[in-house]
C-alpha cells in the first residue's frame, strides 16, 4: 500500500529539517589550530618574539578564519582562536592586552583578550562569555580598518561598502563597548588613522581624489558627534583606489599613500606613491605635496622602517610583480627592489622598536609570510631571512 501523500510530505520535511541541522554542524570545516592562511594583518609583540597573525580564509578553504600567536624563536603557533571569515584588520589596545578583529563575512568585529600563562606565554581568550559569539558585535557592511583615540577610550570602525564610520565608547568586555554613533562618509574607506598632532582622524578611499578629515567630540549623553571635511589630494592627475595611509615615523602629520594615477587624456593608470603633509590653515587644514613616485605593476600596501637619525625607508608591495620596492623617504627615490619567489606580496608590517629591524611581508595567495632584513646600516639590507611557517 502506498503511503498517504500528506504523511510522505511530512516525513520528507522532517528528514530535511533534522538532516540539514546535522549537516550544518558536521560540515563546518574548522582550520587546524596551527594553520596560517590568507594572512591579512600582522602585529609584533614582546620585543619582537611573537608575531600576531590574522588568517582571513579569503579563499574559503575553511568556514572560519584564525588569529594566531606565532613564536618566532620556536617557529610554531603557541595560541590561536577562531574568528569569522574575510578578516580585515586587527587593532591592539589597552597597552596591548586587548585585540579587536574585523571580519566581513557576517559583518562583525571580535574582541579578544591577550593574556599570559604562568610562564608569560601569550594566551588568546574571547572577551565576554568566552565564546566567539559572545565576543562579537554586528556592524554595517564590510567592516575593515579601525582606529582609536589616544587614550583608547573610543574605537572607530570603518566600512568598505558604504563608507560608514561607527564609533564605540569602550568599556569592560564586548557588552561594555557602547555604540556611540554611526557617521556617513564617502564610500570605500580603505584605511583610517589618527593624526596625533592635530587630533583628527584621516580616511582614505577607493576614490583617491581626497582625504576625509574627521573631528570627534565625546558628549555627556555617552554619544559622539563628528565634523567631516574633505581635503583634495595634491596628485599629479586624477587618482583612484588608495590602498592605505602610512604615517611617517619621524615627521609629524606626514603621510605616504599608494594609489593608481589615471591620465586624464588616455585613461592609462600608473601605480604611484605620494608623500604629503597635513598642515593647519585659517580655514581648517590643507595637504601639501612633498613628492610623487611612479612604480611598476599593481600596488599593495606600504610600511616604514627607520634608518639612522631621522631617516626612514618606505617599502611598497607589488602583488603582480612578486616584489617589494624600497624608497628613500626624503627624496622619493627608488633605491632597490626585493624579488620574492612564488609570493604575491600585499600586506606589509614593521615595528619601529623591533630590535631585529625586520619587515614582515604577507604572501597572501601562498599563505605564508616572508621576513626581510630592514636594517639600512647592515650589508644584508633588503634580503630575505626566513619564511613563516
Amino acid at each position: 500500500m502506498r503511503p498517504k501523500p500528506l504523511l510522505l510530505v511530512a516525513a520528507v520535511l522532517l528528514a530535511l529539517a533534522t538532516g540539514a541541522g546535522c549537516a550544518a554542524q558536521i560540515d563546518r570545516e574548522v582550520p587546524p589550530e596551527d594553520a596560517i592562511f590568507s594572512v591579512s594583518d600582522m602585529k609584533l609583540l614582546d620585543g619582537g618574539r611573537y608575531l600576531l597573525l590574522l588568517s582571513s580564509n579569503f579563499d574559503r578553504a575553511y568556514d572560519y578564519g584564525r588569529v594566531s600567536v606565532y613564536d618566532l624563536e620556536q617557529r610554531k603557533v603557541v595560541s590561536s582562536l577562531l574568528v569569522g571569515s574575510l578578516g580585515g584588520r586587527m587593532m591592539l589596545v589597552d597597552q596591548e592586552t586587548r585585540l579587536y578583529v574585523s571580519t566581513r563575512e557576517e559583518n562583525r568585529i571580535h574582541r579578544i583578550a591577550l593574556m599570559r600563562d604562568p610562564q608569560g606565554l601569550p594566551w588568546l581568550v574571547y572577551d565576554g562569555d568566552g565564546t566567539l559569539d559572545g565576543a562579537s558585535r554586528g556592524t554595517r557592511k564590510e567592516p575593515y580598518a579601525m582606529a582609536t583615540a589616544e587614550d583608547d577610550s573610543i574605537l572607530l570602525v570603518s566600512h568598505l561598502r558604504g563608507g560608514e564610520v561607527m564609533a564605540f565608547l569602550r568599556g569592560e568586555g564586548m557588552e561594555g563597548d557602547m555604540e556611540a554613533g554611526i557617521f556617513d562618509t564617502d564610500p570605500g574607506v580603505t584605511d583610517i588613522i589618527l593624526d596625533d598632532l592635530h587630533r583628527v582622524f584621516l580616511t582614505v578611499h577607493r576614490s583617491a581624489g581626497f582625504i576625509g578629515v574627521l573631528r570627534l567630540t565625546a558628549r555627556d549623553d555617552l554619544s559622539v558627534s563628528l565634523a567631516l571635511s574633505r581635503l583634495p589630494l595634491p596628485l599629479p592627475s586624477v587618482g583612484v583606489d588608495i590602498r592605505d595611509i602610512t604615517a611617517s615615523l619621524v615627521e609629524p602629520s606626514v603621510y605616504y599613500l599608494t594609489y593608481r594615477n589615471r591620465d586624464a587624456d588616455t585613461g592609462t593608470e600608473t601605480p604611484m606613491v605620494l608623500k604629503t603633509e597635513l598642515v593647519g590653515t585659517e580655514g581648517g587644514f590643507a595637504l601639501e605635496h612633498r613628492w610623487s613616485t611612479a612604480l611598476a605593476g599593481e600596488l599593495g600596501e606600504s610600511a616604514l622602517v627607520p634608518c639612522g637619525d631621522g631617516g626612514e625607508y618606505l617599502f611598497t608591495a607589488s602583488p603582480s610583480g612578486g616584489s617589494v620596492s624600497v624608497i628613500e623617504a626624503t627624496s622619493g627615490t627608488v633605491v632597490g627592489k626585493v624579488s620574492l619567489d612564488d609570493c604575491s606580496p600585499y600586506q606589509l608590517f614593521s615595528r619601529v622598536d623591533d630590535p631585529k629591524k625586520r619587515l614582515f611581508v604577507g604572501c597572501f595567495s601562498q599563505s605564508r609570510v616572508a621576513v626581510l632584513k630592514a636594517d639600512c646600516a647592515a650589508d644584508d639590507f633588503m634580503t630575505i631571512s626566513e619564511t613563516i611557517p
